[in-house]
């Protein structure tokens, strides 16, 4: 029988772009939250750029990390917004990037900093502005993250309720620190952060044990009138580029497998019962390193959601995890761009330890 129809067949291109655009929102709809993307740039154009291209793709939702203290966090705000009035903006706060010194004011001054910027977010208009409070690796500065949100949350108590900030605080959280005493410590740091009213957020470290995450995420659903409003959880591309930064080049508190490390295609299969855990925890998705930076990119993250979406419920997150183990070189900040190296055979007398660092968060 002959075929009629009104309008042009569409080409194979505009198929492939269409189906592209009606999977990204159906995996919107899949995970528990809109994904969230973690904003790589060198000039506020480029940052405009970007964010124009993320809106065309109905992605809304953006971090920006702090990695120096002269960051020019509220105007990158205010450019979000400009080119997005509908954006959810989580700005961070590093306390380390912060620092003041103790004949300028120490810590007294680095909280009074943290309550400005906090009020200056409360002053945007968007669909949410928020802070991600974090003190940072290896920092040295006089207040960490905990010190800072309690003379915040204190702060704010005696405060008339027509001046308490209405900025939401997101805290970080690792669940993948050893399981000797670290990660003890890590939960009793984070119970005191959510003791004090102030916690809106909890942001979970990337890793790939998966039984730990599974256990962190357990603990954190049965914690009653403590339990966190939200959860993200951080999730890295597999790429080479970023295995081959992250085996010779280790981010300090990132525990992530040799299964992992071996090559990308099994980093993507560990990556995806990953994302499992998060779906079936309804936990918001943070896509960070190496960066959403080319469509490429997107197409790898909408492939990755889209096989932990189909997974069984009683198979995700299921599979146990290899040993966690980091290099023993000097690690990088964690909020840094990853070099742009390939996948080499990694050097015979390397060897390998557990670490982790509690107090960076």
């Amino acid at each position: 029988q002959p075929l009629y129809c009104l309008e042009p067949f569409p080409t194979s291109s505009e198929l492939r772009a269409l189906a592209a655009k009606r999977l990204l929102m159906s995996l919107c709809v899949t995970m528990a939250a809109p994904l969230r993307i973690e904003l790589f740039f060198k000039t506020v154009d480029e940052l405009r750029l970007r964010v124009r291209e993320l809106r065309a793709e109905n992605i809304n939702a953006y971090n920006l990390v702090n990695k120096h203290k002269d960051d020019a966090m509220l105007e990158w705000v205010d450019a979000i917004i400009a080119e997005n009035p509908r954006a959810d903006i989580c700005a961070h706060f590093s306390l380390k990037n912060n620092a003041v010194g103790i004949r300028q004011g120490g810590a007294d001054a680095m909280a009074q900093r943290f309550a400005r910027f906090a009020d200056d977010l409360a002053e945007r208009s968007a669909e949410r502005v928020e802070t991600l409070l974090v003190t940072g690796c290896n920092s040295r500065a006089p207040l960490d993250s905990l010190s800072c949100l309690q003379r915040w949350a204190t702060k704010q108590a005696a405060s008339a309720l027509h001046r308490r900030c209405r900025t939401p605080v997101g805290v970080a959280f690792n669940p993948y620190l050893p399981p000797d005493g670290e990660q003890e410590k890590e939960r009793e740091r984070l119970l005191q952060k959510l003791e004090s009213c102030a916690v809106s957020s909890v942001w979970l470290q990337f890793g790939t044990d998966l039984q730990a995450l599974e256990s962190a995420c357990s603990w954190l659903l049965s914690l009653g009138k403590k339990r966190p409003g939200r959860i993200v959880g951080s999730l890295f591309l597999p790429t080479r580029q970023l295995i081959a930064q992250q085996r010779y080049r280790p981010w300090n508190g990132v525990f992530l497998s040799e299964a992992y490390l071996s090559g990308p295609e099994t980093a993507a299969n560990i990556t995806v019962e990953l994302l499992g855990i998060y779906q079936r925890f309804e936990i918001e998705v943070l896509v960070e390193a190496p960066g959403v930076r080319s469509r490429g990119d997107l197409e790898l993250v909408r492939t990755l959601v889209g096989r932990a979406a189909s997974l069984p419920a009683a198979l995700s997150g299921k599979a146990p995890a290899s040993p966690t183990m980091e290099a023993e070189v000097m690690p990088r900040e964690p909020e840094e761009t990853p070099p742009d190296d390939g996948v080499s055979k990694r050097p015979a007398a390397k060897r390998w330890r557990k670490v982790g660092t509690p107090a960076a968060l």
